[in-house]
């Protein structure tokens, strides 16, 4: 976004096509769009976030129709343009908000990409330093043109959708369609305002209007927006249908980079989770107890088959005075994919005090050694378990 920014500042006589505008908001739409907006709407609207993703998607329709009637009349740089409708002085003032809005987005998605780097990628670097790179990427690429840009935006698009649409593709086969329901639960306000974060993410379509004195066919450049909008709108769609079948609205409301945990957990089927237990009561009922009573077991190995992580959750705790009275509350934290590692090697020697199968979840209670009590959800498809001998009860 920056970037073409930069280019409508430091280019000169660079011409792109309407091919090349789609390809570069599509970028800016999904970049920040995909990070931010499922939490946001799990949040405010649930499951109807996706009646919020359709408005805000209708909303930008129709301010793309207000500036193609603005863009009819404009023979010269959108700037120049400010200064004749509105005065120099009034201009530059207009040019001046748009130029800060601008930035604040830029430097907004600097310090989201600097920290989602941080969590997933890199680790024991410094954000400042991490920032900084960012930031000079950005200004080379400025240094570059507006032109320059667009060619390896075009060359590299299917290059970053195709693994997108297999991610997306693969996650499917995990998604409950039971978590989409209910719908139409969220008030008039709850809408309104997801609606407008889906506006407001698409908000830095008003770029079109200084991109106008680049493209080489200045009629195709509002198409073009309007084609990023739509595709973009499709994948948002899409992708919150999915986050919301694989964790359900509850998490996915509290987590912080959803979109990058879903790919961080599709993986290629086969292998195990196990967990090793002590101190299980096998019933009378179980094929393996050729006893008519309860026995016992040390060392039991529960394997579960094609595992996948579902939801990792500190379970929250209330604090009271000698008389009883409330000092706190810590409600539940759901942890992120990227400190699911570190929080499971805290109770790695910790207790299971509950243990229970829903469906294709197994969902362990665990007691961990700090004095913290999370919960595990696993899926698979199929479970075994072995150990060595009975002991009586």
């Amino acid at each position: 976004m920056l970037e073409e920014i930069g280019g409508s500042m430091f280019s000169e006589n660079n011409q792109i096509s309407g091919r090349q505008v789609f390809r570069l908001l599509t970028y800016d739409f999904l970049g920040m769009g995909t990070l931010l907006l499922p939490t946001m709407l799990a949040d405010t609207a649930g499951r109807d976030g996706i009646f919020c993703i359709l408005a805000g998607i209708l909303s930008t329709f129709l301010y793309l129709k207000l500036l193609r009637y603005l863009l009819k009349g404009m023979k010269t740089s959108y700037p120049d343009f400010l200064k004749q409708k509105c005065g120099k002085v009034c201009g530059y003032v207009l040019w001046g908000g748009y130029f800060l809005y601008f930035i604040l987005m830029a430097s907004y998605t600097a310090y989201l990409f600097s920290t989602l780097m941080l969590n997933g990628l890199v680790e024991n670097i410094s954000f400042y330093l991490v920032l900084l790179l960012i930031l000079l990427l950005a200004f080379y690429g400025m240094a570059g043109g507006i032109e320059g840009r667009a060619r390896v935006y075009e060359m590299l698009f299917w290059f970053l959708m195709i693994p997108l649409f297999l991610m997306l593709f693969a996650a499917c086969r995990e998604v409950k369609p039971a978590y989409w329901s209910p719908v139409f639960v969220a008030d008039g306000k709850e809408m309104l305002n997801g609606s407008y974060y889906v506006f407001f993410c698409y908000s830095m379509v008003s770029i079109v209007l200084f991109l106008k004195e680049y493209v080489s066919d200045d009629k195709k450049h509002i198409s073009a927006a309007e084609k990023a909008v739509g595709f973009s709108g499709g994948v948002f769609a899409a992708l919150y249908l999915i986050l919301i079948g694989l964790f359900g609205v509850e998490a996915l409301a509290q987590m912080k980079f959803p979109a990058v945990t879903m790919m961080s957990r599709v993986q290629v089927t086969g292998g195990f989770f196990h967990m090793t237990l002590s101190n299980v009561t096998i019933l009378p009922e179980n094929s393996c107890n050729r006893d008519i009573r309860e026995m016992r077991a040390n060392d039991l190995v529960l394997k579960i088959e094609e595992p996948v992580i579902r939801s990792l959750v500190r379970e929250g705790y209330k604090v009271y005075d000698a008389n009883g009275a409330l000092l706190r509350t810590c409600e539940d934290e759901v942890i992120d994919q990227a400190a699911w590692n570190e929080a499971i090697r805290s109770f790695a020697d910790g207790s299971v005090y509950a243990l229970k199968q829903e469906g294709e979840n197994y969902i362990f209670e665990i007691d961990a050694p700090d004095e913290e009590e999370y919960v595990l959800a696993v899926s698979g498809t199929h479970n075994t378990a072995s150990w060595d001998r009975f002991l009586n009860k």
